[in-house]
């Protein structure tokens, strides 16, 4: 297939409900992202811990490069932060099926 350029950018979020993860604190991605063409930007919640990537280098996520792009980390922290408010408010709906869902055995 043809390769096309994504024209808008992409946002998730992660653990929003703030349950323990597995592994190392030191291990684990803030809970907010945004991509962007070649540039990923991970943040916490509060605007904390911001890092930004350019996924078209080689071993792209292992150099944070936020502070030698301020106007590309700031423009994609407020698209974050602005994305992050419009989501609804209280808890996460779970995804997992519930036993209504299930087919009756």
């Amino acid at each position: 297939g043809q390769s096309h350029q994504r024209r808008k950018p992409v946002f998730w979020q992660y653990n929003a409900k703030g349950a323990p993860l597995p592994g190392l604190a030191s291990d684990q991605s803030p809970g907010l992202a945004v991509r962007d063409g070649r540039w990923k930007l991970l943040m916490q919640s509060d605007g904390s811990g911001v890092e930004l990537y350019n996924m078209d280098a080689p071993a792209a996520e292992n150099q944070n490069l936020a502070a030698g792009h301020p106007d590309v980390t700031k423009r994609l922290s407020a698209l974050l932060m602005r994305w992050k408010a419009s989501l609804p408010v209280g808890p996460a709906a779970s995804t997992s099926a519930t036993s209504a869902d299930r087919p009756a055995s």
